[in-house]
């Protein structure tokens, strides 16, 4: 469970988006009710930035950074069918890893996170953001903490509720 936690923490990180309203589809990721809202939520698309760069950091930090135009993403309410599409944005990801194997994970333009009840701030919760976005993330756990959220904001729960 944890391990499918994890990968939709880094499906969502990787959504970046402002959107409209669309149909409902076969969800690629399917969350239970109160994971990451409080129905069961789909995930579909989303992909990361096509241009990279990897470089080391002055204190030994190996660092990536992602940046150019994402893919589209929809979220769907698994139990009514209603659903958002954000459509491809632009958006820059620099990814830093440290020491004890932690990332930090500095967004900039449009992005999706998904907070589960473990994470700080607990959710469940999904929230698009166009503005900056800075989160500690622990690949091995999932364990995901928000350091800077802002920016414009839509409550994806409350949208879809």
């Amino acid at each position: 469970m944890r391990l499918r936690t994890a990968a939709a923490t880094v499906f969502a990180t990787a959504i970046l988006l402002c959107g409209a309203a669309s149909t409902a589809s076969a969800a690629e990721i399917e969350l239970p009710a109160g994971e990451a809202c409080d129905f069961p939520l789909g995930l579909d698309g989303g992909a990361f930035p096509p241009e990279r760069k990897t470089f080391t950091d002055p204190n030994g930090n190996p660092i990536v950074l992602l940046a150019g135009k994402s893919g589209a993403v929809t979220y769907t309410n698994l139990d009514t069918g209603e659903s958002l599409t954000f459509p491809s944005r632009g958006t820059a990801l620099r990814v830093t890893t440290q020491s004890d194997g932690t990332q930090l994970l500095e967004f900039s333009g449009n992005v999706g996170i998904l907070l589960f009840p473990s994470d700080v701030p607990a959710g469940p919760s999904t929230t698009q953001i166009n503005g900056r976005l800075v989160l500690s993330f622990d690949p091995k756990t999932g364990f995901t903490v928000v350091l800077k959220q802002e920016g414009n904001q839509i409550d994806v729960c409350a949208e879809l509720s």
